[in-house]
């Protein structure tokens, strides 16, 4: 609980725990923001062509930051939450599971801690988007 109030006082008073302002902040939360206001606006899941992005862009060059993630897109659920707190909120419940996971894999009788820890750590870093 004492981290959870760190991470969010330290985003109050302007800074960052995962990534840095220019490139998380300033794109990737705000390009996977547009596609929920995109989506709010037109009710529209696939549309082809981003006419205010990048000067007018096919809506597949941006599935780098997320397009389609279902992650970000339970994100179009809590319309008042703000993309930024979005990420921290993921992040933080990302890294709980994956120590839930790791525990829980720990315990199975049988399996080497190696093993798991590899299996896992594999797991981890293919479905990080951030």
């Amino acid at each position: 609980m004492f981290l959870i109030a760190v991470i969010f006082l330290c985003q109050r008073a302007g800074g960052t725990l995962a990534g840095s302002r220019m490139d998380w902040f300033s794109q990737s939360t705000a390009i996977a923001s547009w596609f929920r206001m995109r989506f709010y606006e037109t009710h529209n899941f696939f549309p082809q062509f981003a006419a205010s992005l990048g000067g007018g862009q096919n809506i597949w060059y941006f599935a780098y930051y997320g397009l389609y993630n279902p992650v970000y897109m339970l994100s179009w659920l809590f319309q008042k939450c703000s993309m930024e707190t979005w990420f921290l909120l993921i992040g933080i419940m990302t890294h709980a599971a994956d120590g839930f996971c790791m525990a829980l894999a720990d315990s199975v009788p049988g399996v080497s801690g190696g093993t798991v820890a590899f299996i896992l750590g594999f797991c981890y870093v293919s479905g990080r988007q951030e």
